[in-house]
Formats: C-alpha cells, sequence, structure tokens
C-alpha cells in the first residue's frame, strides 16, 4: 500500500503504511499495547508529513466485554 500512497487524496487507518525508521524498523512497531488514541497522534503527523496526505482519518476500535445475557 506504501506505493500507492502518492495516488490517494484520503488515507483511511495507517497500518498499512510504512513509517520507517533509519535502521529500517517500522515505528508503529514501537506504540504501547494496548494503543490509545494519544498514542497514535505522532505517526499520524509523520504520516502526513512524508506522504503528503491531507487527510487521514485514523479509526480507534476499543474493545467491550461481552455482558453474558444468557
Amino acid at each position: 500500500m506504501t506505493e500507492l500512497i502518492k495516488y490517494v487524496d484520503v488515507c483511511i487507518g495507517v497500518e498499512p503504511l510504512e513509517l520507517l525508521d533509519g535502521n529500517g524498523n517500522d515505528i508503529k512497531d514501537r506504540l504501547p499495547k494496548p494503543e490509545k488514541q494519544e498514542d497514535y497522534q505522532d505517526i499520524v503527523r509523520q504520516i502526513q508529513k512524508r506522504y503528503n496526505i491531507q487527510y487521514l482519518a485514523m479509526p480507534i476500535v476499543t474493545s467491550c466485554p461481552s455482558t453474558g445475557t444468557g
């Protein structure tokens, strides 16, 4: 996906994109687990700057424990 990003106007999510540091490691792999919305702010800014993306939507998925209604 990274090689195609120059052809898009809107990107939804950051996982398909590579954001490599000087050693060739993906910066996203350094995020704490579980990730929070604040953890992605710098990542989103770097991706917007590096790939010249005007709009980047970042869906944050939270899990909800089931209530066991049975």
